[in-house]
């Protein structure tokens, strides 16, 4: 075997053993077989080698061989810091790159398959310590040259991009993310945060909309411009309508607008499993209500949903909205963030999702004088109206003002009467208080009153505030290790979560000990006393 062989055969060597490491790794049966096929191939043509000396193993590899070694064999990301020692000097670190540099063959075959170049990863802070000089603006110059290069070398090949920069936009944005808005009618995947950095003159100027057209082959859209003055992004769906087959399935819209059909009811997203919608308080809330609800309505297969809205709101209350519910038979999980009483009530209205299995209730208190209250007999209606016994596994409350009255305490236990199949509850911030932990603790043998949500295996506890501890809790460690300890007891609780900075140690009392040393598996955060 010539020298040339034998450096070939070298190579194999090291990708099968990569694979095999991957193989090793991977969770799913799924791709452990896909990547034991691909070992048995390069076994295949590694014993060929030595048969056959004057054919190229590496042309012979088939296109999905080539690809998992290549995104095994070598990272593909651009990591890009103007200010950092780390900064991106040569093109020829980064992959597909170095592969062109193996031998002649092995070039050809990287620049010959649009493939081995259709997935990107750029990471990087184009902020600078001191006045930009003529060394930076070469860098940044040199990765633009090598990013139209490789989108270049990846056509027509879909294209997965993830980009998370930061940056000031009158230097460096204006020419680079051009590059990829250029590409987007052939775009697999497209995530993109970038985060505009305060300026003076950045921030007095108008700046140019962004459209962005969903293509035809797009099946993931994140489009995240945030910090000072962003821009307005536009996510045009207005050729998602019935009779075109769009594989769109995940879809974030942080504050964007979007261009729907011109007949609102024509949008069809029958391939759309999660949506991530998140509004301010400074936008034109109306119109994108609007725009959610028509999306909502467009997606009968959506699985999660996210909603974050801060700020107060009155879209509920225009009578063109109406209180048409919104049914969704396939989704299971529910995300909901708000900050004012009317969003919160207008959703757990509308909404009906029979399949739910995972449900977030999030009121953040943002600056309202007078904080927006949680109210259990909502959520207990929002999930009795879905069906008699709802399927519900997992439920977390946090924040909104709960105050421990004796009508506040029975709709909670209402709510969680309602849940015997709960398996996973999270209560955060003033929802953990002295009557809560004594309705979650499991009743004496002797006592005929039933424990509230028997299957319950994880429970989380959290008072993340030093200072609103030492103002406002009822209640003693003691009545943490009860809870704890019954529900141990019990059977069903097999983790438990605590954050609370006033009563730390518990995995030196006694009782919680034994509990531990009984196989429970108990996760304590001490957080610091606030300033």
């Amino acid at each position: 075997m010539h020298g040339g062989a034998l450096h070939q055969h070298s190579h194999f060597n090291h990708h099968l053993l990569l694979l095999s490491t991957s193989t090793s790794t991977t969770a799913h049966s799924k791709h452990r077989m896909t990547h034991q096929s691909k070992i048995r191939e390069l076994c295949r043509l590694k014993d060929n080698i030595s048969a056959s000396t004057t054919t190229s193993v590496a042309q012979s590899l088939p296109e999905d061989v080539l690809y998992a070694t290549f995104l095994s064999a070598l990272p593909s990301s651009f990591n890009f810091y103007l200010s950092s020692d780390e900064s991106f000097n040569k093109t020829d670190t980064v992959a597909p790159l170095n592969f062109s540099w193996v031998c002649r063959s092995w070039r050809t075959l990287i620049l010959s398959r649009p493939k081995l170049w259709s997935e990107i990863h750029i990471v990087g802070d184009f902020r600078s310590d001191e006045d930009k000089d003529k060394e930076e603006n070469e860098k940044v110059v040199r990765l633009q040259r090598c990013v139209g290069e490789w989108l270049s070398r990846s056509r027509p090949s879909p294209l997965i991009v993830d980009l998370a920069i930061c940056g000031y936009e009158e230097d460096h944005f204006k020419e680079f993310i051009p590059l990829f808005l250029s590409e987007s009618d052939r775009f697999s995947s497209i995530h993109m945060d970038v985060h505009y950095c305060f300026t003076l003159s950045g921030f007095a100027r108008t700046r140019t909309p962004i459209s962005f057209p969903c293509s035809p082959t797009v099946t993931s859209l994140r489009l995240n411009f945030k910090g000072a003055n962003p821009p307005k992004a536009i996510i045009d769906l207005s050729r998602a309508v019935h009779g075109v087959d769009l594989p769109l399935e995940y879809l974030s819209l942080h504050s964007r607008s979007s261009v729907l059909p011109s007949c609102r009811d024509a949008l069809y997203l029958p391939c759309l499993r999660h949506l991530n919608y998140s509004s301010t308080e400074e936008e034109e809330k109306d119109e994108r209500f609007q725009q959610l609800i028509c999306i909502l309505c467009a997606s009968p297969n959506l699985e999660r949903l996210t909603l974050a809205i801060s700020g107060e709101s009155d879209f509920a209350l225009a009578s063109n909205h109406g209180r048409k519910p919104i049914h969704l038979p396939r989704l299971t999980t529910f995300e909901l963030s708000v900050s004012d009483r009317l969003s919160n009530n207008y959703f757990l209205q509308v909404l009906e999702f029979p399949s739910l299995r995972n449900l977030t209730i999030i009121i953040s208190s943002g600056d309202q004088d007078a904080p927006t209250p949680l109210e259990p007999e909502q959520i207990h209606d929002f999930l009795a109206h879905q069906c008699s016994n709802p399927p519900l596994e997992i439920l977390i409350l946090n924040g909104g003002d709960f105050r421990p009255t004796p009508a506040m305490v029975s709709s909670l236990r209402n709510l969680l009467s309602l849940l015997e199949g709960l398996e996973a509850l999270s209560l955060g911030e003033v929802i953990f208080n002295r009557s809560v932990l004594e309705m979650l603790t499991v009743p004496s043998g002797d006592s005929l009153e039933s424990p509230l949500c028997p299957s319950l295996s994880e429970i989380w506890l959290c008072r993340n505030s030093y200072q609103s501890e030492l103002k406002t809790h009822d209640f003693a460690k003691e009545d943490i290790d009860e809870l704890i300890v019954s529900r141990w007891k019990a059977g069903s609780l097999r983790r438990a979560i605590i954050e609370c900075p006033l009563f730390g140690g518990m995995k030196e009392r006694e009782r919680i000990v034994e509990c531990v040393r009984e196989g429970l598996s108990l996760q304590e955060f001490l957080l610091q006393a606030d300033s």
